[in-house]
């Protein structure tokens, strides 16, 4: 079972991304999902250590290139719908998947409901739901646990 955490949680909302201006609280989905999906492969973490770990650019975005840092790499970034590349990594027990959703939001993939629409973390509401929350699917990311 997935670990949920919120990216707006008063203990790490207002931190800022790596040298940026952008916090956790406003830009922080991505790492949140991430720091989730480690604590439960046994790596304890949480939103503010990554935010201080982790690379991102000046507009706040995660350099995936720096998740080497936290023990995990991106094996592949995908856009659009990869239910292929979703249920592979919700299989294999090393890896997890982010989800894009709307274009701009990241929640993790913590199980399929059925075709098409996943069980989610999802880090904005710190709650577990489905993507049928959100308009479309628009990309992902799948990551293995080192």
């Amino acid at each position: 079972m997935f670990k949920i955490f919120s990216q707006r949680d008063k203990r790490w909302a207002t931190v800022t991304l790596g040298q940026t201006k952008h916090t956790i609280g406003r830009l922080g989905c991505t790492i949140t999902s991430i720091a989730a999906a480690l604590t439960s492969f046994g790596k304890a973490t949480d939103p503010a250590k990554l935010a201080k770990t982790l690379s991102f650019t000046r507009e706040g975005l995660l350099l995936w290139g720096s998740l080497a840092k936290v023990g995990c790499r991106l094996d592949q970034r995908f856009y659009g719908h990869n239910q292929r590349l979703i249920q592979g990594a919700l299989a294999h027990p090393k890896k997890f998947a982010l989800i894009q959703v709307d274009s701009s939001h990241w929640v993790l993939a913590t199980g399929n409901y059925s075709a098409g629409v996943y069980k989610i973390a999802d880090p904005w509401f710190g709650d577990r739901s489905t993507t049928k929350r959100y308009g479309k699917i628009t990309g992902g990311a799948v990551i293995t646990v080192l």
